[in-house]
Parts: structure tokens; sequence; C-alpha cells
């Protein structure tokens, strides 16, 4: 299950909009110290408990990233180095380098109004924020969880267990489930039998039980049984 953190989160960096990058209630910029965990894909939350936000709380997954100095143009760091990239690290100061990251909003609350995101503290999101930012709290803490584990979330050092819907994924809502993975490294083979391990274990028992499962090959006869060795070429 879900681990409730027990000590306060520290923040590892703050929302910031200007004119040319605003904080809007789709996507929102934020800084961090050179040295950090964020990276690409990595889900965050936004606590906007400062100055009169009403406790706004909104989660995002970083898109992109930037790093830049407060250098003019590139010239002038060509020109200080006297062009030789040797001597660049004997200037007499150090240039401030910033890290800004975008992120793109998963899910604000409260949900009405929609607005901007706030200018307030970011924190690397743990298992229970991670569940609320993709929405599994619906179906993991209701009064007859359906949730089935798939895996797991990883961003820097972190894991936190992913969980689907049984009724979206067997129930009466249930569609196609697609798996897509590089060709020939077992991927989507490891995670299909993963997949039916965990609906055999963790399907919930007010819904039933699953007797069977079925799959349709889209390659019809050119499918071998999984229990099929090919022969040596003989000669």
């Amino acid at each position: 299950m879900i681990q409730k953190p027990d000590a306060a989160p520290i923040p590892i960096g703050r929302v910031v909009a200007t004119e040319l990058k605003p904080a809007t209630p789709h996507q929102f910029h934020f800084w961090t110290a050179n040295e950090t965990t964020v990276g690409i894909g990595a889900i965050v939350k936004v606590e906007g408990g400062e100055k009169g936000e009403g406790g706004r709380v909104v989660y995002g997954v970083v898109t992109d990233g930037f790093a830049y100095s407060d250098l003019a143009t590139p010239l002038h760091d060509v020109v200080g180095a006297e062009g030789d990239p040797a001597r660049a690290a004997d200037a007499p100061t150090v240039r401030q380098e910033i890290r800004l990251w975008t992120a793109a909003v998963l899910r604000q609350e409260p949900e009405e109004p929609l607005q901007p995101v706030p200018i307030a503290r970011v924190f690397v999101a743990n298992d229970a924020d991670i569940a609320r930012a993709l929405r599994m709290d619906a179906y993991l803490h209701n009064a007859q969880p359906t949730a089935i584990p798939v895996g797991l979330y990883t961003s820097g050092g972190l894991e936190s267990p992913v969980y689907l819907d049984a009724d979206f994924l067997l129930g009466p809502e249930a569609a196609h489930l697609n798996i897509s993975g590089v060709s020939g490294l077992a991927t989507k083979t490891s995670a299909v039998e993963f997949l039916l391990a965990s609906i055999f274990q963790h399907f919930p028992r007010h819904r039933g039980k699953v007797a069977a499962v079925c799959f349709a090959s889209p390659r019809g006869r050119s499918t071998r049984p999984a229990t099929t060795r090919r022969s040596r070429p003989t000669g």
C-alpha cells in the first residue's frame, strides 16, 4: 500500500512567472538548485498556501528543462576566455547559473474555478501525491477499492506504485489495453506476465473472480506457442 510520509517535505524549487513565461492553468515554470534530482518526467507538487492562495495544490509533470547564466550573448564568454576554452575556468568571478523547468499541469485542487498555477513552493511528489496526480485515489481509497498494481513510477531515485482500475480493465467499463516497448527484449512479454499475475492475485473479491484470460495475436499463425523450440539447421 501507499506509504504516507512521516517528516515534513523539503521544497526543491519555486514557481516563477514572468511576462514572457507566465504561469497558466495548464503549464508553469519553476527553478531549482543546480544539483537536483528533478528531471524530465518527474512529477512535482505545488502548494499554494502563501499570500491568500487558499491552499491550492497543483500537480504537474516536468516536460522540459533549461540552464543558462547571466551572459548577454555567447560572444561575451568567448571574449572573457580570450578564445581559449582552457582559460574559461580562470575567470575571477563565477557567473550565476539557473536551472529552470517547465511542467504540464496534471491536476488542480480544488478543480473549480480553474486558475493559473500560484507562485509557490515546489515539492517532489511522494506516493500519495502521485496517486492524486494520476487520479488513482478514486479507486484506491474508496469504500470498495478496485486498484490492481501494474508497475512502478520511477524518478529521481523514488519508486511509487502505479495502479489500474479493475472496472476499466476487466469490468463493465473495460476497453483495450495497449502495451508498447522495445522489440526483442521481452519488455512487453514481461509486462503482460506481471499484469496477469497481478490480476489473479489482486482482483477485488467484491467484483467477483477471474476464471480465464484469452489472447488474440495480430500475427495469426506466425505466432509460435511459448513452449515451442526452434530446431537448429543441419548440414
